[in-house]
């Protein structure tokens, strides 16, 4: 299995999954999608070949990855105080 998020849905036609190891894009039909799926799920997907044979939501890796999202904007945030620039 190899573990891919949705970057992107085209025209609510397509979607563009980024393969993590594979270091690939896929472009699939947004019918084979598993229910529940979106921009920034992720995936493990059977691929045998070039025909993908299964794809699962992986909600545990979704959670977590939109978790380290949040904290990192936190953290950013918190870093941008105000402007350094002063006001006239």
């Amino acid at each position: 299995m190899i573990a891919g998020v949705i970057d992107r849905i085209v025209d609510k036609k397509h979607a563009v999954i980024l393969l993590e190891d594979e270091k690939k894009e896929r472009v699939i039909s947004v019918d084979h999608l598993p229910e529940g799926s979106k921009e920034g799920s992720w995936l493990l997907i059977d691929i045998q070949g070039e025909a993908i044979k299964h794809i699962q939501l992986d909600e545990k890796k979704t959670e977590k990855k939109q978790e380290q999202i949040k904290n990192k904007l936190t953290q950013l945030r918190a870093r941008s105080t105000g402007s350094r620039f002063k006001r006239n």
